[in-house]
């Protein structure tokens, strides 16, 4: 491995461990589809394909029942709810770790 890989990698942990979880919506955005007795809610994280967290159906009816989303504000009731459940940071730890991979590789 050179040193530049090595101070690119100890640069990326750097960068993970210090991922902040503020709840910022502007790294997220919100997804929502429903058709008749269909609904689909996702929080991804901007303009990638990495889902925070989503719901299906009976999910998303359960979820609004027990007040984890409010269907009057989907973007900050997910963005809490992922929050709370360390689920922000974890897709963001994923998304950086893919990066770092597509780079450096996996060694």
């Amino acid at each position: 491995m050179t040193r530049l890989s090595i101070e690119a990698k100890r640069h990326c942990q750097e960068q993970l461990d210090n991922i902040e979880q503020d709840g910022n919506e502007a790294e997220t955005e919100i997804r929502t589809w429903f058709e008749r007795d269909r609904a689909h809610v996702c929080l991804c994280l901007k303009d990638t394909d990495y889902t925070v967290c989503e719901g299906w159906d009976t999910a998303v009816s359960e979820a609004i029942e027990d007040g984890f989303l409010n269907p009057k504000d989907w973007h900050q009731s997910a963005l809490t709810y992922a929050i709370e459940r360390d689920l922000l940071k974890e897709a963001l730890k994923r998304q950086l770790s893919d990066s770092i991979v597509a780079i450096y590789g996996d060694d």
